[in-house]
């Protein structure tokens, strides 16, 4: 159901997207002499404009299988690296919000934040093993793996 619910999200973000670049090509261009609602007709009614519709329904339909991932990292625990997993969330607007079922939940800190992001701003940590596992929105889990990588390497000067 999740993947539904993502998929319809985004796309209504490329819906809103493509009406506000349609909107500001009527303002600009000064030889369009018809509303924003008659222009979108005009080009979405052709054969062009309704394979440009159905790409964005495939794109969209899509978007869940590359736009979420999963993040395993080694050699890292849960409470022994706290500080470091959350100064490392933290440092890109995301706080704590709790555990449920031993996953523990990061959401954006602010809401304008959560609106850019489509208000699916959660980031999962669960601990696999010796690793913990992140799961979330690509560009995010991307981020802040990356920043822990580099805390957990300088943990060796720790107890210098």
């Amino acid at each position: 159901m999740r993947y539904v619910i993502r998929s319809v999200k985004y796309f209504l973000f490329l819906l809103i997207l493509l009406a506000g670049l349609v909107w500001l090509m009527t303002l600009v261009d000064t030889n369009i002499t018809v509303d924003a609602w008659e222009y979108a007709k005009l080009k979405f009614g052709s054969k062009d404009g309704i394979m440009m519709l159905v790409a964005l329904v495939v794109l969209a339909a899509a978007y869940p299988l590359f736009g979420y991932m999963r993040k395993r990292m080694d050699s890292c625990d849960m409470e022994a690296d706290k500080v470091r997993i959350n100064n490392a969330m933290s440092l890109y607007g995301f706080r704590y919000k709790g555990c449920k079922d031993g996953v523990h939940i990061y959401r954006s800190s602010s809401i304008l934040r959560r609106l850019m992001l489509r208000f699916d701003d959660t980031i999962e940590l669960r601990q696999v093993g010796d690793g913990v596992e992140f799961y979330g929105l690509r560009s995010q889990v991307a981020r802040v793996t990356y920043q822990l990588q580099g805390y957990l390497n300088n943990r060796r000067y720790d107890n210098i």
